[in-house]
């Protein structure tokens, strides 16, 4: 059901520019469909997720592709046009800033597919895990120094990114093929 939310709300991005009411009679009418094949093969019956959910997973987008799939590229740019160069850091690691936020599992697994795979006591499992990631970020580089991920959000998360921004990473770096040791 995820796979197809995620492939109707793709489908909003067309030059053709539908609505969301147009995408979402398509998805129900799609449902429908298969609920009538689930039917015959013995399968129980889809629910049809209501507009709200296919609204805001089209929010959930990046709106300016969303909004140049629709308009065109020129006019993205124009209406997304950066209005101010933001912090102007002279430098690297002159400015870091650090942020945490909550990430579902279950949400993760079915955008990569990996939820299919799974027993039902595996995604109902996945449904009520939280995880916290706490990141740090370079200013002038956008360069991601240091995260964490955890069960809890806590100020020992933050200090093991911190931690992890003034260690030396090196040996990860070769490993992973940088041509840069930053």
């Amino acid at each position: 059901m995820h796979r197809l939310l995620s492939t109707y709300a793709a489908s909003y991005c067309d030059v053709r520019r539908p609505s969301m009411s147009a995408v979402y009679e398509k998805m129900a009418a799609e449902i429908t469909s298969l609920n009538i094949q689930r039917e015959v093969s013995g399968l129980p019956r889809l629910i049809c997720p209501a507009k709200a959910t296919l609204s805001r997973k089209i929010k959930a987008l990046n709106q300016f592709e969303v909004y140049a799939s629709r308009h065109g590229n020129s006019q993205a740019r124009a209406k997304y046009a950066i209005a101010s160069t933001g912090l102007d850091m002279p430098r690297r690691l002159l400015q870091v800033q650090i942020d945490e936020w909550s990430i579902q599992l279950h949400t993760i697994a079915a955008d990569l597919g990996l939820a299919d795979d799974l027993t039902e006591e595996g995604r109902k499992a996945l449904k009520k895990e939280r995880l916290k990631v706490c990141l740090v970020l370079d200013v002038a580089t956008r360069c991601v120094l240091g995260f964490r991920v955890t069960s809890r959000g806590d100020a020992e998360n933050a200090i093991g990114a911190l931690a992890m921004v003034v260690s030396d990473k090196n040996s990860i770096a070769k490993a992973g093929g940088c041509k840069s040791d930053f």
